[in-house]
């Protein structure tokens, strides 16, 4: 998996072959290719899931083809992201 920040680095990490994980602004719609983290706060299920249940941010090592995975940004970088999103795209 290859954690990223904004859609060019998402799509920099798909033509590489990777499975991206990428940390997405509130209301910033999934790409085609990925789901909801389970585990995310936003993600209705995530009372009863966790990353250890869930495993799947495995790489690929149940297939390349398997979704990527995208959460909305939180913690204390939250109020940062917006500027690191411009600095990368």
């Amino acid at each position: 998996m290859a954690s990223v920040d904004s859609m060019p680095e998402y799509l920099r990490a798909r033509s590489a072959g990777w499975r991206p994980f990428r940390v997405r602004e509130e209301g910033e719609e999934l790409h085609e290719h990925e789901r909801m983290c389970p585990a995310a706060d936003e993600s209705p299920v995530s009372d009863a899931m966790d990353c250890g249940k869930c495993g799947g941010c495995d790489g690929l090592a149940r297939g390349a083809k398997r979704p990527s995975y995208a959460i909305v940004v939180h913690g204390r970088s939250a109020s940062r992201f917006n500027a690191h999103q411009q600095e990368t795209a």
